[in-house]
């Protein structure tokens, strides 16, 4: 087996590897469909949204986010994991610090402010300081009173912010022992699966709606990607045998995930099923696997290039189908004609963004941090 590696796409003069950069467009693509899907149908006629298994596949794109989440866990330990287990480079974390807030905040900062001026009616100081201080999930009121779908950057970086005190405390309990912190970091993703069954999946109460969107009921999704920065760590140094098996092969890891993204797209209250999900997903790309044909086309360079505007495709990607009403004045035209207006309209639009707001920031982590990988 050897390591993952593949094509490569620049980032604001950092390289990329194509293959992770296109999971995150299509986990992007995911959710702007799925998203699409829902604005595009009257919201009073729940049938066609969500009427039989396939309507509940496409609204299932929105699961995309459990993607995203996986992936984070997975490319931020793994510095972590390398350091502990195979004498990786010292982390200095103020430059991880700075990094991860060049990363997120600038767009983020940029689109909260835009949107409040243009988009919310009569914005209030309490929306304002909320959503600036990436704090809007901890209130029903604010939680989606101007993007939606940024309650999951929030998450993110309460993620980076915990990460570091994480990583110490598993890798120091563990000793030595991969094991160990395979199975204390599955105790943390057992309990946060519970936390998030118990009071936001089986709870019909609107009181516990915000509970979905904090990162002590999202934990267990990060972890699936923590757990498999271990596990190639694990197997780089001494690979399994049945590795050089069915279990190596990348087609089994993503055929063993379908049925867990189908049951959880058919019933809400099963969407854990989305841990091991993603875990399996992610894993078939990231770990040091056989090679195999059907994964070239994740080294494709048109999809790697929307990966890596996938970002601002997020953020962008729900207040312009509010704008045009969900597509809704395309719909006699099927589903179709709306996808072939959005999404190239989307694409445009976080290129754009990501060219004008999202590269000038990207840029300044190299000049402040030279020692930063140009690699990930």
């Amino acid at each position: 087996m050897a390591a993952p590696g593949g094509e490569q796409v620049t980032q604001a003069g950092e390289r990329r590897l194509a293959r992770v950069e296109s999971v995150r467009a299509l986990a992007a693509l995911g959710v702007l469909v799925g998203h699409l899907w829902v604005t595009a149908h009257p919201p009073n006629l729940p049938g066609p949204i969500y009427g039989n298994v396939w309507r509940k596949l496409v609204f299932g794109g929105t699961m995309g986010v459990w993607v995203f989440f996986p992936l984070t866990g997975y490319l931020l330990f793994w510095p972590f994991v390398r350091r502990h287990f195979a004498g990786g480079g010292r982390i200095d974390l103020r430059t991880y610090a700075r990094n991860r807030a060049l990363r997120i905040l600038p767009l983020y900062w940029f689109a909260v402010a835009l949107l409040l001026l243009i988009d919310v009616p009569h914005p209030t100081w309490t929306l304002w300081w909320r959503h600036l201080l990436v704090m809007q999930g901890f209130w029903r009121d604010s939680l989606g009173a101007v993007d939606g779908p940024l309650w999951s950057v929030a998450v993110e970086l309460q993620f980076y912010a915990l990460l570091p005190l994480l990583a110490w405390g598993l890798l120091r309990a563990s000793g030595r022992s991969r094991a160990r912190a395979a199975a204390l970091l599955g105790i943390i993703a057992v309990i946060s699966g519970l936390l998030r069954q118990l009071t936001a999946l089986s709870v019909a109460d609107s009181a516990t709606t915000i509970v979905r969107f904090q990162l002590h009921t999202t934990l267990c999704f990060f972890a699936g990607g923590m757990a498999l920065a271990l596990l190639r760590s694990a197997w780089e140094e001494r690979p399994p045998r049945l590795a050089s098996g069915a279990l190596g092969h990348p087609a089994l890891w993503l055929a063993a995930s379908v049925p867990f993204w189908v049951a959880a797209a058919e019933r809400f209250d099963l969407e854990l099923l989305c841990v091991p999900a993603g875990f399996l997903t992610v894993g078939a790309v990231v770990l040091p696997l056989r090679p195999w044909r059907g994964l070239a086309v994740l080294d494709t360079r048109a999809l790697a290039l929307a990966g890596v505007v996938s970002y601002s495709l997020y953020v962008w990607h729900w207040p312009l189908a509010l704008h045009f009403d969900g597509g809704r004045g395309l719909m006699p035209g099927g589903f179709k004609a709306v996808l072939a207006v959005f999404v190239p309209l989307c694409l445009a639009v976080a290129a754009a963004s990501y060219l004008l707001v999202e590269r000038p920031a990207l840029r300044l982590r190299r000049r402040w941090a030279p020692s930063s990988p140009a690699r990930q």
